[in-house]
Formats: structure tokens, C-alpha cells, sequence
């Protein structure tokens, strides 16, 4: 019972903080998620070296950091769209610092660390960065969070009915090796949730039509289960059950994020390809 209070509690405190920092500016809704890029990073980095103890992660957590903080600083509303090609091309430049740090180090199977180093940039960083232009995206001059919005709402609902759904009904395993409680039944549960609430978000947001909504509440759902997916595979690598602490009763950053990591680049180019 304990645990349930203290998970109701901090599931509260967490939609609020994102919901709140949302709505209220894009400077408030990038800082909350600075915070959790660059304790995502040193979670993430924090997991892999329990398995690799050579690993060096101080110079890749703070260019995983540089490049959310330059990617929403110079993305256009502050700076003109000049310097923000400027900026990522010094970010890409300052990332190949990893591959002269391992060079120096010396140390065995230096590929593997740089490799590590990489991927925990483009896993975490990126799709923050990413996200926290969803609401200037295309506009820059402009604050528009209702897409985010709708796109936390589908995630939550699908994640939400998906239990609900496979507690009831579920019988056939969607991928039984890595995840034996996801089910079938639970994904196409929480696929029809995630539809209605992108019909209701169709109601209520027109800058994305009827079609747009559904069409992103499938990438959604698919994108976010493979994210579950991908996450339970890196844990069930490195034999642990929780990414971390960060939450308390739920588990680290990555277990919180785990499906909007995976489908927040989707997302991202869809929007730019059809958003006009």
C-alpha cells in the first residue's frame, strides 16, 4: 500500500511538472527537460558501467547536454536560423572529442566505449532536443504546445489502457523474450484508446486536422511499444530491473521515457514533412 501512495504521488507530481512547465513557456518546458537529459545521460551511463568499467562518460554527458541546450537556444526564436547550423556543426565537431579522449586513454576495446559514448547522445539528447522544438516547429516565431500536448495525452492513454486491456484480456504474448507481460491484446487495446483521444485532440487543436491526429496517434503507439521494447532489452542486457531512481516507485528516467525516446524522432519528422 506504501508503494501505491508513494507511486500515485510521484505519477502526480510528474504529469504536473511536465503539463504545468508545458503550458506555461518554452524556456519552462526546456529547463524540466534539461534536467532530465542530463540525468537521463548519467543514468544511462551510470547502467553501462556496471558492465564496462573503462567506460569515460563525463565528456559525453556534458556534449549530450551542450547539444539540447544549443539545439532549443539557437532553433530560431532567439538567434536567427543561421546560427543554429552554426552551433550543431561546433556540437558535432566538440562530440569527436570521444574518439581523441579514447585515442589518449588508451584503454582495452577503445571502439566500444566510443560507440557507448555515441549512443547514449543520439538515445537520450537527441530525442529531447527534438521534443522541446515540437512547439516552435516550423514557426519558430511562435509557442504552440498543443502538439506535445496530444502527444503526451495518446502516449499516456496508450500506456495506460494497454495494462488495463492485457490485465483483462491479454492471452497471446507480443513479444514474449523480452517483455512476457506485453501482450497483443493490451497493444490493440491501447491503440483504440490512443485513437479516441486522437479524435478528441482533433476537436480541440485544428492546427493539426482529424486525419493528421490519428495518423500521429499510430506512430505514436507503435514507435512508443517498440521504445518499451528497446528499454526492456537494454535492462534485461545489463540484468537489472529499474533504469534507476530518479522517480521514486517508478524507476529512472529511462523507464519513464522509454517510449517517447523512441517515437518523439518520428514524430519530429512527420510534423516537419506534413506541417505546414
Amino acid at each position: 500500500m506504501n508503494n501505491l501512495i508513494l507511486r500515485t504521488i510521484t505519477g502526480a507530481v510528474f504529469v504536473t511538472v511536465i503539463i504545468g512547465s508545458l503550458l506555461w513557456n518554452s524556456i519552462a518546458f526546456a529547463a524540466v527537460f534539461g534536467i532530465f537529459t542530463l540525468f537521463g545521460l548519467i543514468e544511462f551511463y551510470s547502467l553501462i558501467k556496471k558492465q564496462n568499467h573503462s567506460l569515460f562518460s563525463v565528456y559525453a554527458v556534458i556534449v549530450g547536454f551542450l547539444l539540447f541546450a544549443v539545439s532549443f537556444i539557437t532553433s530560431g526564436r532567439f538567434f536567427p536560423g543561421d546560427y543554429f547550423k552554426t552551433a550543431i556543426a561546433c556540437i558535432l565537431v566538440l562530440s569527436l572529442g570521444i574518439f581523441i579522449i579514447e585515442l589518449f586513454r588508451s584503454k582495452e576495446n577503445p571502439f566500444n566505449s566510443i560507440g557507448i559514448s555515441f549512443l547514449g547522445i543520439l538515445y537520450i539528447a537527441v530525442p529531447f532536443s527534438l521534443l522541446v522544438n515540437i512547439p516552435q516547429i516550423n514557426q519558430p516565431e511562435n509557442y504552440s504546445p498543443g502538439i506535445v500536448l496530444g502527444f503526451f495525452l495518446i502516449m499516456w492513454s496508450n500506456d495506460t489502457f494497454a495494462y488495463i486491456t492485457g490485465m483483462l484480456i491479454g492471452k497471446n504474448k507480443l513479444y514474449e523474450k523480452i517483455s512476457p507481460k506485453k501482450t497483443w491484446e493490451g497493444f490493440f487495446g491501447g491503440l483504440v484508446f490512443a485513437l479516441i483521444v486522437g479524435f478528441a485532440l482533433s476537436l480541440k487543436f485544428d492546427n493539426l486536422s482529424l486525419t493528421h491526429w490519428l495518423i500521429l496517434a499510430f506512430i505514436i503507439v507503435v514507435t512508443g511499444t517498440l521504445g518499451d521494447l528497446i528499454e526492456s532489452m537494454l535492462k534485461r542486457s545489463l540484468g537489472c530491473k529499474d533504469s534507476g531512481k530518479f522517480f521514486p516507485g517508478h524507476g529512472g528516467i529511462l523507464d519513464r521515457f522509454d517510449s517517447i525516446l523512441i517515437s518523439t524522432p518520428f514524430v519530429y519528422l512527420y510534423l516537419m514533412l506534413f506541417l505546414k
